[in-house]
């Protein structure tokens, strides 16, 4: 029996691919690969570590394991945490940092991901590290609403 090799998919579980991705706008890869590809070999620049540590190190600054939703229960809205998936995780650090620089309105796309993504690298408070904390703190606040979750 002859076993078949898997093909490499555009899959989301790849950190690189997934943020490909989010970053394509009507069809167009070549300019979200060319914004991709200025913005990692910045950062290779900077930092001269290899690309794959530091989103490692990207992910590891904004992952989260809880994400909190509204729940509608006779009448009343109940904001509940929920356990998320690695595909859901991926997908809301991209939505925070691509959301923080979308807010900013100065210099280029690529540049304003270079400082986002280099303040979390640092380790300094930067606007997506202030939106993981206040989704942590959602569902601290109301992990007695728990049970509302079936």
């Amino acid at each position: 029996m002859v076993l078949k090799k898997k093909k490499f998919k555009n899959s989301p579980t790849n950190f690189y691919t997934f943020f490909l991705c989010m970053l394509i706008k009507k069809g167009k890869k070549n300019n979200a690969l060319k914004i991709l590809n200025f913005f990692l070999y910045s950062l290779y620049r900077i930092y001269s570590k290899p690309i794959f540590m530091l989103l490692n190190k990207l992910f590891l600054c904004l992952n989260t394991f809880v994400e909190t939703k509204i729940i509608r229960k006779r009448k009343r809205k109940y904001v509940v945490p929920f356990l998320i998936n690695l595909k859901r995780r991926l997908f809301l650090i991209t939505h925070w940092i691509l959301f923080v620089i979308k807010k900013e309105k100065y210099k280029t796309f690529s540049e304003r991901l270079i400082k986002e993504v280099s303040l979390l690298l640092k380790g300094v408070s930067s606007a997506s590290f202030n939106l993981k904390k206040i989704n942590n703190s959602k569902a601290l606040q109301n992990r007695s609403n728990m049970h509302y979750r079936w």
